[in-house]
């Protein structure tokens, strides 16, 4: 035998391609200061978890920290995931600021009643958000309303204030710490029923219903 031998040298790379697993805290709602004239306030939040199919460090991100201040409405919040080798992922979840509103005032009843006027008259429809948050509290093109059918047997109550003012506006009084929506409508709308909705820049809906005699 000649003792002949050989060797050679491989080099395997092993590369982590696969992307982290990240998991978002549930959507969070809070609600405004009672008796306050804000309009966004600081907002904690759970953190996100995530994990990787490889040891090392993840960094998670958020594209709002939690204990910052949010402005009324949704936010959606994105948080991103990245493990050692820079893979990302990222997932969302919702921050809602929302007014305090609960319910209108007379002479407006709240749901399942009808509230039965003459066509073509104005109603205050009245509310409170705890405390000022200035005029521009709607949603863009509301309050509006929708026919629907009367139904039958429903509760029905009589619009016992009412106006004959000429458009609908909103006011503010401070001394009531109460909003007055003046709901313009119809001559047209006699023996039809309507759901008005009042929508909020909050992203809520609060609906009434009216009967036109």
């Amino acid at each position: 035998k000649s003792g002949n031998t050989a060797t050679d040298t491989q080099v395997v790379t092993v590369q982590d391609n696969t992307v982290p697993v990240i998991s978002c805290p549930a959507d969070v709602t809070v609600y405004l200061p009672l008796n306050s004239t804000a309009t966004s306030m600081t907002v904690t939040y759970p953190a996100a978890t995530a994990t990787d199919n490889c040891p090392g460090t993840i960094g998670i991100a958020y594209s709002q920290n939690s204990g910052t201040v949010f402005p009324v409405g949704p936010t959606t919040v994105t948080a991103t995931a990245t493990d050692a080798q820079g893979n990302q992922a990222s997932c969302q979840f919702t921050v809602t600021v929302l007014y305090n509103f609960t319910g209108f005032f007379q002479p407006v009843d709240n749901l399942p009643t009808f509230n039965e006027m003459k066509a073509g008259q104005a109603v205050p429809v009245k509310f409170s958000l705890s405390g000022n948050k200035g005029l521009n509290i709607f949603a863009v093109d509301s309050p509006n309303s929708v026919q629907i059918n009367c139904t039958s047997g429903a509760p029905v109550a009589d619009v016992e204030e009412t106006s004959t003012a000429g458009s609908s506006s909103l006011i503010y009084d401070a001394s009531s710490d109460r909003y007055s929506y003046v709901w313009k409508t119809e001559s047209g709308w006699k023996n039809t029923c309507r759901q008005l909705d009042v929508a909020l820049n909050d992203g809520s809906h609060h609906t009434a219903l009216f009967k036109f005699k």
